[in-house]
């Protein structure tokens, strides 16, 4: 995993210190490389049944030129790491392993983030080879039956095609003796099926793969407010979740059993105890070109079709944000624009803020 070196950390501070213009440029960029998906994942925001945004399978594919301006834009930027995301599956991109090859070209470590059922097939070997850094593949179910559940209208093959997609990039990874890409399976939390999470650790290790994540289910999607745990559910998922990770070190894995307990305690509502510092470091880049400081936050910010993603970065509607997000209260007022709950990025805003918060503003 790569991290900011002493030379952007310095900017970064620099420019906290100062005031709200930015310095360093976004240490990592998530692009959605389209809107179409091939699934309904149960509280998807785009997909699900009565999904809050709706997309259709005829939304925006990310346009190549767009791309690889951006790329250009960001190694200028000094950005870092590439997010391939989507709110679609990013393997229904045409181009999506000219892209993975254009954010290596400048320098990029690359992470793509699918659902993983394109994978059991010619994709796979594609896709050891094209040098990308880490493959985080989503499974929602531990087994046939919670994925008929958790994927509306999908097939129990819907489950063992995931995990056969795991298992086709590394057994390919493997044949063409690379040490990347690092396959992660990651399962969101929810009420319904927590309970069930030990079987986790099977499937990722004989789906061959390095690392299992989790993360709580986020309330973004029809439905998924009541598919949060309860109070007494997370007390509950204490005891499993620090089972499951030691069970996946035994078997060689990695595990963020601890992280996703943090992020447990912290709580739904992260604005309670810690601004946000994240529009300082990443940025959100839509198919349809719009800038978010993340994929919470519905406000755009710019779009790369009408400004540089290097004027955006530093135009007043991002450093009002920054001005904004500096305090609780000021995060706590952007709730109809934001939707923060079980934020991905609380334990960065946790991090940075056990120094930030002794930090005087001098501009």
């Amino acid at each position: 995993m790569v991290r900011p070196d002493w030379k952007w950390r310095a900017r970064f501070l620099s420019s906290f210190l100062s005031g709200d213009r930015a310095s360093a440029g976004p240490f990592a960029a998530a692009i959605d490389v389209t809107r179409r998906c091939n699934l309904a994942c149960v509280g998807c925001p785009s997909h699900a049944a009565g999904a809050e945004w709706q997309a259709s399978q005829h939304d925006d594919d990310f346009a190549w030129d767009d791309f690889v301006r951006i790329c250009r834009e960001l190694r200028e930027l000094g950005t870092r790491k590439v997010v391939l995301i989507g709110e679609g599956e990013p393997t229904l991109h045409p181009l999506l392993l000219d892209m993975i090859a254009e954010a290596k070209r400048i320098g990029c470590f690359v992470t793509l983030l699918t659902n993983g059922t394109r994978l059991d097939g010619p994709l796979a070997p594609a896709v050891a080879a094209s040098g990308l850094d880490e493959l985080r593949i989503s499974l929602w179910a531990s087994d046939e039956q919670e994925c008929i559940h958790n994927y509306a209208g999908s097939s129990p093959r819907t489950f063992h095609r995931v995990l056969d997609g795991a298992r086709a990039v590394s057994q390919a990874r493997a044949a063409g003796h690379r040490p990347t890409p690092r396959i992660v399976l990651h399962r969101p939390i929810d009420r319904v099926y927590f309970r069930g999470l030990d079987r986790m650790v099977g499937l990722a290790r004989d789906a061959g793969c390095d690392a299992l994540s989790f993360s709580p289910m986020r309330p973004m999607g029809a439905g998924a407010v009541e598919r949060t745990l309860a109070p007494e559910e997370v007390a509950e998922l204490r005891p499993i979740l620090e089972r499951v990770g030691r069970s996946a070190r035994a078997a060689g894995l990695g595990c963020n059993d601890a992280d996703t307990l943090e992020r447990f305690r912290i709580g739904r509502n992260v604005w309670a105890a810690f601004p946000c510092y994240v529009n300082w470091l990443d940025v959100r880049i839509r198919s349809n070109g719009d800038v978010h400081a993340c994929a919470a936050c519905r406000r755009p910010l710019g779009n790369i079709r009408r400004s540089s993603l290097t004027d955006i970065w530093n135009d007043e509607p991002y450093r009002r944000l920054r001005r904004t997000t500096r305090t609780r209260a000021g995060l706590a007022g952007m709730a109809r624009d934001c939707n923060c709950g079980y934020c991905c990025h609380v334990l960065t805003n946790a991090r940075l803020h056990r120094v930030l918060r002794f930090v005087p503003r001098l501009g």
